[in-house]
Parts: structure tokens; sequence; C-alpha cells
């Protein structure tokens, strides 16, 4: 009875192992992008604000930073670059609502963390 019972929480833990070893971690969180450029409609568009040195129609994808759980994702900017971003350790998700939060973190330029990011979501609308 005794070896049987071995037997079997030995097979357990040795498909826990194989699963663990071989489950693909889950990356596409962590190097999801919180949005993608769209094809700008025209050249000859006024910009939304006198103040804009530059603007680009985008599709945002809110389930990257919709969560406290939502710790790191990756922004790509108007310069032609991508930046990580991870949240601040305080602070760092403010839920108001299903569909009304801010989201709070620093930018890494180089190797460093540097500049600040605060991104309030409120229905389908986003600022920050």
């Amino acid at each position: 009875m005794f070896k049987s019972a071995l037997n079997i929480l030995t097979a357990i833990f040795a498909c826990f192992l194989i699963i663990a070893i071989f489950m693909p971690i889950n990356s596409n969180a962590q190097n999801a992008e919180l949005f993608s450029f769209l094809k700008q409609k025209s050249s000859d568009a006024k910009p939304a604000s006198s103040a804009a040195e530059s603007e680009q129609p985008i599709d945002i994808n809110f389930k990257v930073i919709n969560s406290k759980a939502a710790k790191t994702f990756q922004m790509p900017l108007l310069d032609g670059k991508t930046y990580d971003v991870k949240q601040s350790n305080e602070e760092g998700f403010v839920s108001r609502g299903e569909d009304d939060y801010t989201w709070r973190g620093k930018l890494k330029d180089g190797d460093e963390w540097t500049g600040d990011v605060t991104l309030t979501v409120k229905g389908k609308a986003m600022s920050g």
C-alpha cells in the first residue's frame, strides 16, 4: 500500500515537473505593445492640438494596462523607438470602476528607468 501511494505521488510530481519545464512562459503580456500606429489618412489633416509637433492615429490595446497585474509592456513612440515600461510599486494602478482607472510607471531609456508614465483611461478614451 505504501509503495503504490509513493509511486502515485512520484508520478504526480514528475508530471508537474515536466509541465513546469516544457510549458512556454507567457511572454506576450510582458512584450505586449500598448498601442499600434494606424495609417494616417491625409498629410493635409489639421493637428488636433496646436501644441502638437506631430501626431498619429493609434489603435489602443486596453488589455495591456487594465489591471493591477499589468506590470510591464512596450510603448512605441513617434521617434520610431519602442520603449519598455514598468508599473510603479506604489500607486501603480488605481481603479475607480470597470473602465475607469489610472496606470503609473516608468519608461526605460537605455539601461535606466527614467521617464514617468501616467495613463488615465475612462471608457474607450486614454490620456497620458
